[in-house]
């Protein structure tokens, strides 16, 4: 659709999605016409016309943003690949990678060693400077604080599909009969045992495991 035939009404479409004023009707009618009138920038928005246009207009935007994005990422290298390793640089970070023992059996923060992806665990680094007593030299105190593992490790586990969360198993198990929760029981124990665990060594003998175990085994 090409631009409005009148310019004021096309004007008013432009404000309404690019600008300081856009999605406000009353303001826009204000900054194209130079004064206030809710009615008329009511009837105006409504207009179909513009609707059109304004629909397209936002289009166009959404689309320019979608190219600029694709842009920045390609320019910065953002991959899945690069963002995944970057939680792996901060879920696996390990605090002797940063400190030394001295003499005494004592921590020492060194930070001479750092590289790059050491530095990436690094949420901030603090030195304090302890003026020192009469002749004596002052003192730097060097604190660090490392990026929350935790919260690393658990956004690379559910990219990683390692969690399943609890929503999800009682949606998927809500409506299964007992005997349809006992016969998968007894697929996830065969295929455990398959791979070598033990359910009754880990959780002891169970009546439960013992009765899909039962089920599990052919006539």
């Amino acid at each position: 659709m090409a631009a409005l035939g009148n310019p004021n009404h096309e004007a008013f479409a432009q404000a309404f999605v690019r600008g300081e004023n856009a999605g406000s009707a009353a303001a826009c009618y204000r900054q194209v016409f130079g004064k206030d009138n809710r009615g008329a920038a009511s009837r105006l928005h409504r207009r179909r016309d513009i609707v059109q246009r304004v629909a397209e207009l936002q289009q166009q935007v959404s689309q320019i943003e979608v190219k600029a994005t694709e842009r920045a990422l390609e320019r910065h290298a953002v991959t899945k690949e690069a963002v995944i390793g970057e939680l792996a640089k901060i879920g696996f970070a390990n605090m002797m990678d940063y400190v030394v023992i001295n003499a005494a059996g004592d921590p020492v923060v060194d930070l001479s060693a750092l590289d790059r992806d050491r530095a990436a665990a690094v949420a901030e680094v603090v030195v304090d400077t302890i003026p020192g007593r009469d002749d004596a030299p002052d003192v730097k105190r060097v604190r660090f604080k490392l990026h929350d593992k935790r919260a690393a490790l658990v956004d690379l586990g559910k990219h990683l599909g390692l969690f399943v969360e609890r929503r999800h198993v009682t949606h998927e198990f809500a409506d299964k009969s007992e005997a349809d929760l006992t016969g998968r029981a007894a697929e996830i124990i065969t295929q455990l045992a398959r791979l070598g665990v033990d359910l009754r060594a880990v959780a002891g003998a169970d009546d439960d495991i013992g009765r899909a175990e039962a089920q599990g085994r052919p006539n």
